[in-house]
């Protein structure tokens, strides 16, 4: 197994689970890559992931960051307003299992920029088949934990994850929501559904569009 095949996607996955209404929360997600060369635990390798991510009873639509694995990794600028992401992703919910509670996503992610201080790595040129199961334990709203696995014939390919959510509301899921929409009109991905208005403002809310700097415009600077 070699570690270029490994998916941001699964990173996402591991965060997610199928919506019975569309809501948009803060994910964060750990993988665990087993070595193939021998079976102690500490020649696994860690990745993750911070992200954001719209969920719908079709599919789901992100944008996220690779991040260091480490308690001290800094995520100070995975904010839901930062154009400076290192990919955007969008799946199509294929099945659901109600005797198992697991459901397969078909996901295809996009590399927009390469991460500096987590490993890089090289995406799929093809949809990939992933797995989730959503755990009945953590708040349902805040930390909400699913557990997720790859096990891809094409590439022998085995891991397994977990990731926990935050559903936000008001002004961070506005922002969010803005950042996805841009992604649309930049980038025209094929998502396969409609973004809802999901964020339930109680008051006013700023209209971040005003001023938006488009993605292309940000990699040209870089």
């Amino acid at each position: 197994m070699k570690l270029q095949h490994i998916f941001y996607s699964f990173l996402l996955l591991v965060g997610t689970a199928v919506a019975a209404q569309p809501v948009l929360f803060h994910g964060t997600s750990v993988v665990i890559i087993p070595s193939n060369q021998t079976s102690a635990p500490g020649n696994s390798t860690l990745l993750a992931a911070n992200f954001f991510c719209y969920m719908g009873t079709q599919g789901y639509f992100s944008f996220g960051w690779s991040v260091p694995a480490t308690s001290g990794g800094d995520t100070a600028h995975c904010r839901p307003d930062n154009p400076l992401f290192h990919w955007y992703e969008h799946a199509q919910l294929q099945s659901c299992s109600p005797a198992s509670g697991t459901c397969t996503y078909l996901t295809q992610n996009f590399p927009i920029r390469a991460p500096v201080h987590a490993k890089p790595l090289p995406l799929p040129r093809r949809p990939v088949e992933y797995n989730i199961k959503p755990l009945d334990i953590g708040n349902r709203e805040f930390g909400q934990i699913a557990v997720s696995y790859i096990d891809d014939e094409a590439t022998r390919l085995q891991v397994y994850g977990i990731g926990t959510r935050e559903v936000l509301k008001g002004e961070e899921c506005r922002k969010a929501l803005w950042t996805l929409k841009g992604i649309l009109e930049d980038w025209k991905p094929d998502v396969g559904f409609e973004l809802e208005d999901v964020c339930d403002d109680s008051g006013e809310s700023v209209d971040i569009r005003k001023g938006r700097v488009k993605t292309q415009e940000v990699l040209g600077r870089l």
